[in-house]
């Protein structure tokens, strides 16, 4: 730290750093990485290649169909049309009253 090549974190996503020194001599980096993962978020979801490696013994047929997959978050993702008629009345209704306040910008 006195020559400057590392500083002082205080931040939540450090990992505490310590040189030990070896039998030798030499210096071991050993760094603490529980509290880094006291704050890490976890998968919940396991990647496709974990499910691959759990059905690698089985006989299976695995049929991709692209783009179906994002039909339902993509229905989820959009607003309903009661939602969407109010934000275009609201718009429409907002623009008549700008114009009828007849102001010079």
């Amino acid at each position: 730290m006195d020559k400057g090549f590392i500083r002082t974190s205080y931040s939540p996503w450090s990992a505490a750093v310590l040189f030990i020194k070896k039998k030798d001599g030499s210096m071991r980096m050993c760094i603490d990485y529980r509290e880094l993962n006291k704050v890490t978020i976890k998968n919940k979801y396991p990647l496709p290649r974990r499910w691959l490696e759990l059905i690698k013994d089985y006989d299976l047929d695995i049929q991709y169909c692209s783009g179906k997959a994002n039909i339902v978050v993509d229905a989820l993702s959009r607003k309903s049309i009661g939602m969407m008629n109010w934000k275009i009345t609201q718009e429409v209704q907002l623009i008549k009253e700008m114009k009828n306040l007849q102001l010079d910008i």
